[in-house]
Parts: structure tokens; C-alpha cells; sequence
């Protein structure tokens, strides 16, 4: 009796045969459309378009910096949260570096040596909330996550791959002989 009244309590993750029970994730599910949705309210994201074949946020790997300022224009205070993504797209690396005009709730954890991401940004303006019109965050391990007025893409550049980096130093630096 008291081993029932416990285990509603303590839930056992194992089934009678000893089998462990499969966890269900209260994730997102990347969904290309509302990606898409989402990312063309993004201010800017036509950059993208010079330099991506098919832009989506599974290509988004890491991030690289993060930084958070505080301001006050004009008697109004502001935030602003500038995050550099490693974006990866076939065989070749980007730099993106996202503007996140007032976060909210900010929940970052999980940093280490490196900061690993499957990010998702979904589109909240349908419900009309102030200064709230889009959420982010990691879908597979919740590391991060926020909402945010407006997400601004200021800058995207192309990481040279090994073998051009190599080209670069030899073509800068004299041979010695």
C-alpha cells in the first residue's frame, strides 16, 4: 500500500519488464513554413540572400559572442541583445550576427567552451502583445530563450575555409628561403 501511494508521488521511469519509459519533449518541431513566417520579419534578411542558397534555422550551429547592452534614448530605457551565430551551410561557414531589440525573460544556461544551438524564432504578432512580437529559443536543449520587440540581421560574412586561410597567409607572408 504505502509502495502505491509513493510512487504517485515518485514517478518510476521504468516499466514493469524494466524498460525504461521514453521521455515525450515539450519542443518546438522545426516547421519550414512558420521558419520561413518568421524570418521574413526579420529586419535586413534579404543580406542573406547574397550569400545563402536556402536560408532556414537548422543551419544555425553555435554561437560565437553574445553580448547584452543597456541604453536610455530619449528618457526610455532599452536593451539589446547582439548575438554572432555560426551558420553552416553545405560546406561552407557564415558568421551571422543578430540584433534582438529588448529581450524579455532572458534564460541563458549551458555555456561551456562551446555554446551548441538548434534555434527557432517563432512569430507572436498574431497575438498582440506589447513590445513582444517574436520568441527564440533552443529547441532540443532549452539553453536559451527569450522574447524580443524585433530581430535585426546586421551583419553576415563568409568564413574562409581552411585551405583559402592557408592561401592567404602564404600570399601575405614572404617565403623563406
Amino acid at each position: 500500500m504505502l509502495n502505491k501511494i509513493l510512487a504517485l508521488f515518485f514517478k518510476d521511469d521504468t516499466e514493469e519488464d524494466g524498460n525504461e519509459v521514453q521521455e515525450k519533449l515539450d519542443t518546438p518541431v522545426r516547421n519550414r513554413v512558420e521558419e520561413r513566417k518568421a524570418a521574413s520579419k526579420i529586419r535586413n534578411i534579404g543580406l542573406l540572400n547574397d550569400h545563402l542558397k536556402d536560408f532556414h534555422f537548422g543551419g544555425f550551429q553555435s554561437i560565437t559572442n553574445f553580448e547584452l547592452q543597456f541604453t536610455i534614448d530619449f528618457g526610455e530605457p532599452h536593451s539589446l541583445l547582439a548575438i554572432n551565430f555560426l551558420y553552416e551551410e553545405e560546406e561552407r561557414e557564415f558568421d551571422v550576427l543578430l540584433h534582438f531589440l529588448n529581450p524579455l525573460s532572458l534564460d541563458l544556461s549551458g555555456i561551456g567552451r562551446t555554446f551548441d544551438i538548434s534555434i527557432y524564432m517563432m512569430d507572436l504578432t498574431e497575438f498582440g502583445w506589447e513590445d513582444t512580437r517574436f520568441e527564440v529559443g533552443d529547441y532540443e536543449d532549452n539553453s536559451l530563450h527569450f522574447y524580443c520587440a524585433a530581430i535585426e540581421l546586421a551583419s553576415v560574412s563568409e568564413r574562409p575555409s581552411a585551405g583559402q586561410a592557408i592561401k592567404a597567409i602564404h600570399k601575405n607572408t614572404p617565403l623563406l628561403t
